[in-house]
């Protein structure tokens, strides 16, 4: 039969493809991707890996198809040091927030030994068990924000000019200083904060996540007045199981331990009784634990920035709109260590090589935007918000625009 010679052949050039495997090993290669499509299953078989594979007693397993033998069948795994299996396309390691695409390139330049269903092993890249997230935006947390006493203080604190305008928080931390947007350590990581001010200058929070990543933080800060200029300053310490900077791993059972500090500087000059310029800056520093395909963390240093310009009464008596221009928390120096495997030995056992990513986005997100409030009646506001930022994520091209309205009636 001329059949013969063609599985032969066949079975050759998988022995080549993959000198690992026994000669039974490769016969299944051959039954698990052969094309079958063409005639109604009545059993299948299911081989050691779990692939299943129909036929009946016609056709057997159908006609054979060397090239889906030498491609990948079924998922394609690799395993960890410690001997835990992850696998292609389901994220292993998500990435972004401070980080940008940074961890993502760094993967794909690494290759790593992946084992199809059949137990043939490929070079894939290692990007293939990571995934990008999105950073919480500064506008969602603007909107939910909820210091405020009440409408008249909220309106006092945002207007330049009014004698209450920065002067404690009981008058409205955030919106005094027109940087509607920067996010801080804690609002970064979410979850439900907890206030209490001890005088009219002095504010201390507290941070509670629950769900699977527990995270803790606090963070202690005061107003003081430089002439007519007003600074604010304040200090916080986060600790998560789970995250750090918006890096997560997934699929081991050990997870991402880490600690990160942050301080924040914003300074508010009045330019006249209507207006005022406003600068402000974040640094801070990060320590984690490795978990999963990450096997450790180097110290990351992260930082933000931004300039706003505010104005009340622009259209009319007690509005008040604010220009912005900031650069989102970003790791500027760090590096995370990746330990994947990269061959075999004579002997069939996996070798293991390790890799340092740098975590530092090769580009910058800048954001530009506008927030205006106006009170409609004495009991209710309009609020309005657009932000456009370039490289978005601090990924090069990348765009995005964001929209607040928000309407607000006290009661």
């Amino acid at each position: 039969s001329y059949a013969a010679p063609q599985v032969t052949g066949a079975m050759a050039l998988l022995a080549e493809a993959f000198p690992t495997l026994e000669p039974a090993e490769l016969r299944n290669r051959l039954l698990a991707s052969a094309d079958n499509s063409f005639f109604v299953h009545t059993n299948e078989l299911v081989f050691d890996g779990g692939f299943a594979h129909g036929y009946n007693s016609e056709f057997g397993h159908g006609l054979m198809d060397l090239r889906a033998a030498l491609l990948p069948i079924g998922t394609m795994s690799t395993l960890s040091a410690d001997g835990v299996p992850f696998v292609a396309g389901e994220a292993s390691v998500v990435a972004g927030g401070a980080s940008g695409d940074a961890l993502i390139r760094g993967l794909s330049d690494i290759n790593v030994l992946s084992t199809d269903q059949m137990k043939g092993d490929y070079m894939v890249s290692a990007s293939s068990f990571a995934a990008s997230a999105t950073a919480r935006n500064p506008m969602v947390l603007e909107a939910a924000r909820t210091k405020y006493a009440n409408l008249e203080e909220e309106r006092n604190a945002a207007r330049i000019g009014s004698g209450s305008t920065l002067d404690g928080y009981s008058a409205g931390d955030v919106a005094s200083f027109a940087s509607l947007g920067q996010s801080s350590l804690m609002e970064s990581y979410g979850g439900s904060q907890f206030g209490i001010a001890t005088d009219n200058n002095t504010r201390f929070a507290m941070l509670l996540s629950g769900g699977s990543e527990g995270t803790v933080g606090i963070e202690a800060s005061r107003v003081a007045s430089i002439g007519e200029s007003t600074l604010k300053f304040d200090v916080s310490t986060v600790r998560s199981s789970g995250s750090v900077l918006g890096i997560r791993s997934f699929g081991s059972s050990d997870a991402i331990d880490s600690i990160s500090t942050e301080m924040g500087l914003a300074l508010s000059v009045p330019l006249d009784d209507q207006s005022a310029f406003g600068l402000s800056g974040r640094y801070g520093t990060a320590w984690a634990s490795g978990a999963g395909l990450i096997q450790s963390f180097d110290r990351m240093d992260f930082s933000s920035f931004g300039a706003s310009y505010s104005r009340s009464d622009v259209f009319r008596t007690g509005d008040n709109l604010t220009l912005l221009v900031e650069r989102p928390m970003k790791i500027v120096d760090g590096s995370a260590h990746v330990e994947v495997a990269s061959g075999r030995t004579t002997l069939s056992q996996l070798e293991y090589s390790t890799h340092e990513i740098g975590l530092r986005p090769s580009t910058n997100q800048f954001d530009v935007g506008f927030d205006f409030r106006t009170p409609l009646t004495d009991s209710t506001e309009l609020h309005l918000g657009v932000r456009q930022s370039f490289n978005a994520g601090h990924v090069s091209g990348e765009q995005s625009t964001t929209g607040l309205l928000r309407f607000r009636w006290e009661f």
